[in-house]
């Protein structure tokens, strides 16, 4: 009597563990339509030129982030597909948000993807980490940095509110609206503004457009001082001053001195941060430094 009882219970549980992931799996996309969706409200994550949603796939019963992203401006459809293509190329990688499904209707682009806890900035900004934890968050990072580039792609805008953070506390890398192929840099580039201002390198904000792989080593390195020294790696007595030695790429260790970091990670740090691309530490060099051994 007892069996029969459990039973209902037993067989939605082996559903939800073993045949849904197969589904979704064997189906390699969840629904392409916005009906499939119920929209629950929008999520804290949200871009310049996109909303990202709480939702839920009706057909498979799976709770996801959808991105959407309205066709205002003449380039946005070619952006948006440059986005689908790459996040789909990448989705497989463990520290890269998990993309269900890209879609077009209505003048607008849908990405469908997986739901994360929360994100490194509303987590973990603002509050002195053990070094432990830091070297754990910073080395998944460089894991899905290190994804990006063996495919050639430039993220462009590596940031707290773009690393999720899952359930487990794994991490993963998410916003690929600025993203390139750095082997077909596609012509809408001069159009858009690229990065975030004091996370995004230098290079990016000069006439022409100059992006390559090493403006993301830039962003690890100011991220990572920005976690060891609770503010960004460009002096100034206000948030103009300091914008305008982070847009003429002047950068100060000033902070760096009295962090709580050995000389070995203020050297990887010095490393990332050096003016021109070409003499950064590559993603390759990075997780090879020895400050992840000490």
């Amino acid at each position: 009597g007892v069996v029969v009882r459990m039973l209902p219970s037993l067989l939605k549980r082996l559903y939800e563990v073993l045949l849904k992931p197969l589904l979704i799996v064997w189906r390699k996309k969840l629904s392409s339509s916005i009906l499939n969706f119920h929209i629950v409200g929008p999520t804290k994550n949200q871009g310049g030129c996109s909303t990202v949603y709480v939702a839920h796939d009706r057909e498979f019963d799976l709770p996801v982030a959808l991105k959407v992203v309205p066709f205002k401006k003449s380039f946005a459809r070619k952006q948006f597909q440059n986005e689908a293509r790459i996040t789909k190329r990448l989705s497989g990688s463990p520290h890269i948000v998990h993309i269900y499904n890209t879609f077009i209707e209505s003048n607008h682009g849908f990405i469908a993807m997986e739901m994360a806890d929360t994100d490194l900035h509303e987590k973990y900004l603002g509050r002195q980490l053990d070094l432990k934890l830091l070297k754990q968050i910073f080395l998944q990072i460089c894991l899905a940095v290190q994804s990006c580039h063996q495919n050639n792609v430039a993220h462009l805008d590596i940031k707290p509110e773009n690393i999720l953070i899952d359930r487990a506390g794994n991490i993963k890398l998410c916003d690929f609206g600025s993203a390139v192929m750095v082997t077909s840099v596609p012509d809408y580039l001069p159009q858009i503004d690229l990065g975030s201002d004091f996370y995004s390198a230098p290079e990016v904000h000069t006439k022409p457009v100059q992006v390559g792989l090493e403006a993301d080593m830039w962003s690890l390195g100011v991220l990572l001082y920005a976690f060891v020294c609770g503010t960004f790696p460009y002096d100034g007595e206000n948030e103009c001053e300091m914008m305008e030695n982070y847009r003429q790429g002047n950068v100060s260790f000033s902070h760096l001195e009295y962090a709580k970091i050995s000389p070995v990670g203020k050297n990887l740090i010095r490393l990332l941060l050096k003016p021109l691309p070409q003499h950064r530490l590559t993603i390759s060099q990075t997780l090879n430094h020895p400050w992840f051994h000490e």
